[in-house]
């Protein structure tokens, strides 16, 4: 649908979205694209990011201001702007504080939320696609997720090209944004930039984030336009390789635990509470599922 057919709730209900955006990739193995493929806007987040190029200018030249805004559609990507801002202000504090505190509840709602998420983006892919496509997935999420990370002196220069990455995985469900950051060393900087707002930090990795989602959302918008069921089979498939990354009860090493030998290792494993925390995430993925904006102009 078009910006100029919203309704001023249509667009906190977007601003509401990009919030949940923002605040998934807080989390290393939680993408913003997922969270926008199943709330039912990441084809017009991907097709309005894909109309920016060298033919914006002359739309610019052409039809002004005005022009500019309803072709890029700016008040629909506005508002998820905002809404993602908005919580990465807010809530970085809060997680990078619970994961300090309560590792496993954090952990396990983004478990819940990875494995329904999964159900939702294999609905409707053929079965050839899900073994071929969805198994080279997951045999890749699962070295991603078991790889360690880089450690690296953070400078601010660094984060260009790690921002120009990340936002590749950020449009992409099923691979993490913030999963990149951390295997190249650089996610505990952009947290504390995020928390502490280091504006030098943060204009830098918005920098490389502009340059990346110029450079790929063509690419990604032709081929899903494509090969829209195998892309999806493999992205989910990365996504289920992921839930290494995200098994709510690991040593420091990141060995994965049962609630039992992280009790005696390491801490408290709250496991009522994390399976209620589970339950909680895939209650939201089936709320945001059903709530698809996409019959908004009906």
């Amino acid at each position: 649908m078009t910006s100029s057919k919203r309704t001023g709730l249509q667009y906190l209900g977007l601003g509401l979205r990009g919030g949940l955006m923002g605040i998934a990739e807080v989390i290393p193995g939680v993408s913003g694209g997922t969270i926008a493929f199943i709330s039912g806007i990441y084809d017009e987040l991907l097709g309005s990011i894909a109309r920016f190029g060298p033919a914006s200018f002359g739309v610019l030249r052409r039809d002004g201001i005005s022009g500019f805004w309803q072709q890029h559609n700016l008040s629909f990507l506005l508002a998820l702007a905002v809404g993602m801002v908005v919580s990465l202000v807010t809530v970085a504090r809060l997680v990078k504080s619970a994961l300090e505190t309560s590792p496993p509840l954090v952990w396990a709602f983004f478990f819940g939320l990875i494995i329904a998420s999964i159900f939702v983006l294999l609905r409707g892919l053929k079965w050839q696609q899900v073994l071929l496509f969805g198994g080279l997935g997951l045999l890749f999420g699962i070295v991603l997720s078991r790889l360690s990370p880089v450690s690296l002196d953070a400078q601010w220069w660094m984060l260009v090209p790690g921002g120009m990455i990340a936002v590749t995985a950020w449009i992409l469900p099923g691979i993490s944004g913030s999963l990149m950051l951390l295997m190249m060393g650089l996610y505990p900087a952009v947290l504390a930039a995020v928390a502490d707002f280091d504006v030098v930090m943060l204009g830098s990795l918005a920098g490389g984030c502009v340059l990346g989602l110029l450079l790929f959302s063509r690419l990604l918008f032709w081929l899903l336009g494509s090969y829209r069921g195998s892309v999806l089979a493999l992205l989910t498939g990365v996504m289920a390789g992921s839930l290494v990354k995200l098994w709510p009860w690991q040593s420091a090493t990141a060995e994965l635990l049962s609630p039992k030998r992280y009790a005696a290792e390491v801490s408290d494993p709250l496991t009522v509470l994390a399976l209620g925390m589970m339950v909680l995430g895939v209650l939201a993925v089936t709320l945001l599922a059903r709530f698809n904006p996409a019959d908004e102009s009906r």
